[in-house]
C-alpha cells in the first residue's frame, strides 16, 4: 500500500511540475517552503496525512487523502494548488520514501504506566529543590499547613506514614490522578528529617476523612484506618454499602448523608465533595428541564436559522459549552442567544463577555441591536470599574483579556451567572497569567465561541476546555499520553497526534461545531460577481518590472532568507499596483479600478439617490485613501474603519453607518 502512495506521489508531483496546473511561481514557493523544513507532518494514518506549513506570515493547516487519487484541502484563502499543498505533497513524498526503506518513528508513545513514571520523577524533582515551610499539626495525622516560595498556603494531611499517601488542597493533586504531589513529596520528606518521639507517630488518625479519591478517578471515598464508631459505620454502611467508594447512582442520594454527618464531629468532608454532589444534582436538573422545557426565540430581534437554534439549545441545557462553528456562521447571536435563554430559563441576572478589546463595542452594538437587552462596557481607572462590576443593573457586561487579568478579585467579588468568551484561543497557553486570571472566574455557567478550538497543538484545546469544565480531559499527563507522540530526545517535544477520532467523540458532549458547508442548504443565496480590469499601461510597467525582480530570485539554486523577504516585498507590490499606482510611487494615480468602481457606484447603483448601502474592502489604507477622496468629491457619505481607529470609536462609526440614511458607504481594511 505505501509503495503504491509513494508511486501516487510521485506521478503527481511530475504532473504539477510539467504542465500548467500551477503557475511556475506558485511551484518554486512550495519547493522552497519544502526544502527550508517548513512542512512538518502532525498526523498519520492509513489514508489521511495532515501537515502544518509554517510560511512567512501565518501556520497552515494541510490534509491529504489518499485513495485512488490524491485529495488536498488547505485552510488558506487559494481555492487551487497552493504552495503549501505543493511542499507537503513534498513533505509526504520524503516522509514515505524513506520509511519504505527504513523505519521511520513518529515519536515515543507513552504507556499509562511510563507517562505516570515520568510525571511523578518530574514533581520529585521539583520538591527536591523546593524552599516551602511547614507548620506541622501535633498529631502526624493532623493537619500540617505548607507555605510555597511565595507564600500561597496548602494543607497537607498524611493518610499512611509509610507509604507516603496523602491529601493536600493544591490544585495539581485534585486533578492529577496521582495521588500525591510535589508538596506532599516534600512534606514527607521534611517529617521524616525531623527527629520526633515514637508516640508522636503512634497517633490515631483523627477523622472519618470522605475525598475525591484521585487514585479511583476522584469517586467518593472515604478513609479510616481504624474501626469506626458504631454510629459512624452505620451511616457508612447505609451509603456506602461494603466499598469504600461511592457509586455514581448514589451521588446525589449523598446529600443525605451529608445532612446527617452533622451529628458527628469525627466526620471531615473535604470541600470537592460537595462541588461533585451539586454538580450531578445540576446535572439533573438541567435534563429534566430540557425535557420540559423550549426556548422563546421571540426576544431576539431576527429570524435565526435552524443550526443557530440547535447551538442555543445546545448551550443552554449545558453548565459548560463550546461553540467552534466556522467563521461566518453567526457564532455571537449564538452566545447572545443562549444567554436570553439562560436568563428566561434560570433566572439569570448577569452575563459577563471577556473578548478582544478591538471588538467589545461591536458586542455592546450587536446585544442592543438583537434584543431589547442593555449592555455595559467596562472601563475606566480601578475604582471606576469596581464600581461597574458592583453596581451596575445591566445583564450584560463586557470586558476584555487583559482587564480580568487585573480585576478577577474584583469580578469574583460580585455574581457573575453566565461567562462567554470570544476568541478563547488568547488562554490556550495553559499556565499563563491571563489563562489562570480566566480560569479563576467563579461562575454558574459558562459559553467558549471559537472558531479555531486548536490553532498550532493539540494541547491548546486542554487549555480552553479547562475553562469549561477543568476535569474534563485532566490530568494534562493522562491527556498527552492518550493522543501526544513525544520526541525521543527531546522529552517535552511534541511530534504528532494520535487518537484523535476518540477525542472527537469525547469533545461531542460539550463541543458543537458546524462547517458552512454543513449548513449550506440553510443559509441565503449570495451573488458573486467578479469584473475584470485592464491595468493602465504605466501599471503594466511597474508590474513587469517587479514580476522579473521575483523570476531573478526564484531562478536562484538557493533562495536566502532576505531573498524570501525581498520576494514577498515584490509579490506585495504586484498587488498593490494592481489597485493603483500611487500606492508604490506616491505621486500618480492611474487607476481604472477607480473609474469603474466610481461607475457602479454613481450610475449602476446610483447610490446618491437610493436607500442602498454599501461596503468596501481594501487591503490598503492608502487605497481606502483614494476611495474616501472620490466619495468626498461626490458628495457620498462615508465612514472609514482601519486598524488606527481606536477601539472606543468603532461602536460609534458603525452605528453611523446603520443609523444614518446618508451615510451610505463603509470603507475597511482588513485590520478593521
Amino acid at each position: 500500500m505505501e509503495t503504491k502512495i509513494i508511486d501516487l506521489l510521485k506521478t503527481e508531483l511530475k504532473e504539477i511540475r510539467s504542465t500548467e496546473k500551477v503557475s511556475n511561481l506558485v511551484y518554486r514557493k512550495g519547493s522552497s517552503l519544502f526544502m527550508n523544513g517548513q512542512s512538518q507532518m502532525l498526523t498519520q494514518s492509513k489514508e489521511l496525512f495532515e501537515f502544518s506549513v509554517d510560511d512567512e506570515f501565518n501556520d497552515y493547516k494541510v490534509s491529504i487523502l489518499i485513495n485512488e487519487t490524491i485529495e488536498s484541502k488547505c485552510n488558506c484563502k487559494s481555492k487551487d494548488l497552493c504552495q503549501h499543498k505543493i511542499a507537503s505533497l513534498m513533505q509526504l513524498h520524503e516522509e514515505l520514501s524513506k520509511s519504505s526503506s527504513e523505519p521511520k518513528t513518529i515519536g515515543k508513545e507513552y504507556t499509562h504506566e511510563g507517562m505516570i513514571k515520568r510525571v511523578l520523577g518530574e514533581r520529585q524533582e521539583k520538591a527536591k529543590k523546593a524552599e516551602y515551610k511547614i507548620e506541622q499539626s501535633d498529631n502526624i495525622y493532623g493537619e500540617h499547613i505548607l507555605y510555597n516560595e511565595k507564600g500561597i498556603e496548602y494543607k497537607l494531611t498524611f493518610y499512611n506514614f509509610n507509604k507516603e499517601h496523602g491529601h493536600c488542597s493544591c490544585p495539581d493533586y485534585a486533578t492529577n490522578k496521582l495521588g500525591t504531589c510535589k508538596h506532599l513529596m516534600y512534606a514527607f520528606k521534611y517529617v521524616k528529617a525531623k527527629k520526633r518521639t515514637p508516640e508522636y507517630y503512634q497517633h490515631p488518625y483523627p477523622f472519618v476523612e470522605i475525598f475525591l479519591h484521585p487514585l479511583k478517578n476522584y469517586k467518593i471515598s472515604w478513609f479510616y484506618p481504624g474501626k469506626p464508631d458504631e454510629g459512624i459505620a452505620q451511616l457508612l454502611q447505609k451509603y456506602f454499602g461494603n466499598d469504600s467508594t461511592l457509586s455514581d447512582h448514589k451521588i446525589i442520594d449523598f446529600l443525605g448523608f451529608m445532612n446527617e454527618s452533622l451529628e458527628y464531629k469525627q466526620i471531615m468532608i473535604r470541600p470537592g465533595v460537595q462541588d461533585i454532589v451539586e454538580k450531578a444534582f445540576n446535572k439533573e436538573m438541567l435534563y429534566e428541564i430540557k425535557e420540559h422545557t423550549s426556548i422563546d426565540y421571540a426576544p431576539l430581534k431576527l429570524e435565526l436559522f435552524p443550526y443557530q437554534k440547535e447551538g442555543i439549545e445546545f448551550a443552554t441545557f449545558r453548565e459548560g459549552a463550546i461553540i467552534a462553528d466556522e467563521m461566518g456562521l453567526g457564532k455571537t447571536i449564538q452566545a447572545i442567544g443562549t444567554a436570553i435563554a439562560k436568563k428566561e430559563i434560570f433566572g439569570f441576572e448577569r452575563t459577563l463577555i471577556v473578548c478582544p478589546a478591538s471588538i467589545k463595542e461591536q458586542w455592546k452594538l450587536e446585544i442592543e441591536r438583537f434584543t431589547e437587552e442593555k449592555a455595559t462596557v467596562v472601563e475606566g481607572y480601578p475604582d471606576e470599574r469596581e464600581k461597574i462590576y458592583q453596581n451596575c443593573e445591566n445583564f450584560f457586561l463586557i470586558v476584555n483579556y487583559e482587564t480580568v487579568l487585573r480585576d478577577k478579585n474584583a469580578i469574583n467579588k460580585y455574581n457573575t451567572d453566565f461567562i462567554i468568551l470570544d476568541e478563547a484561543q488568547r488562554i490556550k497557553n495553559y499556565d499563563t497569567q491571563t489563562s489562570n486570571s480566566i480560569k479563576a472566574l467563579k461562575k454558574k455557567h459558562s459559553l467558549i465561541i471559537t472558531g479555531t478550538p486548536i490553532e498550532n497543538r493539540l494541547i491548546d484545546l486542554y487549555s480552553v476546555v479547562a475553562f469549561i469544565d477543568p476535569g474534563f480531559l485532566a490530568p494534562l499527563w493522562e491527556f498527552s499520553y492518550q493522543h501526544c507522540f513525544f520526541d525521543i530526545k527531546k522529552k517535552d517535544k511534541i511530534t504528532g497526534y494520535y487518537n484523535l477520532q476518540k477525542l472527537k467523540e469525547r469533545l461531542s458532549s460539550i463541543l458543537i461545531r458546524r462547517e458552512k458547508k454543513d449548513v449550506i442548504k440553510q443559509l441565503p443565496n449570495i451573488s458573486h460577481l467578479d469584473i475584470p480590469i485592464e491595468m493602465h499601461p504605466e501599471q503594466q510597467q511597474f508590474h513587469a518590472s517587479y514580476s522579473n525582480g521575483v523570476a531573478r530570485i526564484l531562478s536562484k539554486k538557493f533562495i536566502t532568507p532576505f531573498d524570501m523577504q525581498r520576494l514577498m516585498m515584490l509579490l506585495s507590490k504586484m498587488r498593490m499596483v494592481c489597485d493603483s499606482t500611487y500606492l508604490v510611487d506616491f505621486e500618480t494615480n492611474y487607476s481604472p479600478k477607480m473609474i469603474e468602481l466610481k461607475y457602479i457606484l454613481l450610475e449602476k447603483l446610483d447610490v446618491k439617490n437610493n436607500e442602498r448601502k454599501i461596503i468596501i474592502f481594501s487591503e490598503w489604507k492608502k487605497m481606502n485613501n483614494i476611495i474616501a477622496k472620490m466619495l468626498r468629491e461626490n458628495d457620498i457619505g462615508f465612514v472609514e474603519l482601519n486598524g488606527s481607529v481606536p477601539v472606543k470609536k468603532r461602536g460609534k462609526l458603525i452605528k453611523e453607518f446603520e443609523d444614518n440614511d446618508n451615510c451610505r458607504v463603509f470603507i475597511s481594511t482588513e485590520a478593521g
